[in-house]
């Protein structure tokens, strides 16, 4: 089923882009400092489901963050540790099977809604304000205002884990996971991941325009929120930002050809917009090249004519025939032989 409540909230991220800001990105959930986190008065955790704890369509938690998920359980307290997902609990779960799998497997209560992310703010409060110590969470809450009730909001993707912890308020802190265990919807997380770029970059022009003074590390980062994360795991199986999952030679084709195509016409823009500084450094380069290829080759000429003559003295070796020069020698002319049908024409030998 589509997910209307995600769809219609893209215009609002559109429309107030510091929503789609995480706090704090972080590969896995293994780099989330959780005592921490207790320390400094956050009660409560929201977590997606698929590619944060548990591979899509899995129920069991994922073998490498197994520590790590029994460890914020210990901390906050299963009671206080909420799964919130798109697949499981929602109307494409139907009689709550699904839900009732993880919930047991991974050993903490999963979120009925029917509207899903990043709309299913309603369930959320009234889930944990009927806690035997309840979190009372106020999206209208100030700002600034000191609040004893504070959650984490733990997921996946922008536009709706992140976006979610922002709307409801500043209560919620939330973390974004960019590792994967397998690849889906990498179109709309590539479209999501450029679109944050284009919002930190404006904010921090923002920043430096108002103070000329602040460097972009400072304008750029949160030290306040260094703190809540760990040294990256060592040994864990990353390339770049996504965990590499073993795909089959068929699903690679696509990639292929598509890196290939983006690749010719990056080649082609780059062509057409380059300057004539840099065109002429090109062709320098080239030339460069040309004059040393030519050298090699011109080195290499005699050993390539050497190995051409023993390879033909080889094939007439096995064919039976004799080299020019063999037998009774030679003269270097040619000289001419009478022909016997018409003496008066010669022929060359």
């Amino acid at each position: 089923m589509a997910n209307l409540s995600g769809t219609l909230n893209v215009f609002r991220a559109l429309a107030f882009p510091r929503l789609i800001v995480p706090s704090i990105q972080v590969k896995t959930i293994q780099g989330i400092d959780f005592r921490a986190l207790k320390e400094a008065g956050y009660r409560g955790a929201i977590f997606d489901k698929d590619n944060c704890l548990t591979k899509p369509y899995h129920d069991r938690i994922e073998p490498s963050i197994q520590e790590a998920w029994a460890e914020c359980k210990e901390v906050f307290g299963e009671g206080n540790v909420l799964i919130v997902s798109n697949s499981a609990g929602t109307s494409s779960d139907p009689g709550g099977i699904q839900a009732e799998s993880v919930s047991h497997h991974l050993g903490v209560p999963v979120l009925f809604h029917s509207t899903k992310k990043p709309g299913c703010i309603a369930p959320i409060q009234r889930y944990f304000a009927t806690l035997p110590h309840p979190i009372k969470l106020d999206p209208k809450q100030p700002k600034d205002s000191p609040s004893p009730d504070k959650i984490i909001v733990v997921g996946d993707r922008l536009f709706t884990d992140v976006l979610l912890s922002n709307r409801l308020g500043p209560q919620a802190l939330s973390i974004w996971t960019t590792g994967l265990w397998v690849k889906e919807s990498m179109f709309l997380r590539w479209m999501e991941s450029r679109f944050l770029d284009t919002v930190l970059k404006y904010r921090g022009w923002r920043r430096k325009k108002a103070d000329p003074s602040a460097s972009a590390a400072e304008n750029a980062t949160a030290p306040e929120w260094n703190r809540f994360v760990k040294a990256a795991p060592i040994g864990l199986p990353l390339r770049g930002d996504t965990l590499v999952p073993i795909r089959a030679w068929y699903t690679q084709i696509p990639a292929t050809l598509m890196k290939s195509t983006w690749g010719g016409i990056r080649w082609t823009v780059l062509r057409l917009t380059e300057g004539r500084e840099v065109r002429q450094q090109r062709r320098g380069k080239q030339l460069v090249i040309d004059e040393t290829l030519s050298i090699r080759d011109s080195e290499m000429e005699p050993q390539r004519s050497s190995f051409v003559h023993r390879t033909r003295a080889s094939i007439r070796r096995l064919l039976g025939l004799k080299h020019s020069h063999e037998g009774s020698h030679t003269p270097s002319h040619r000289s001419p032989v009478v022909s016997e049908r018409h003496p008066r024409i010669s022929r060359l030998s």
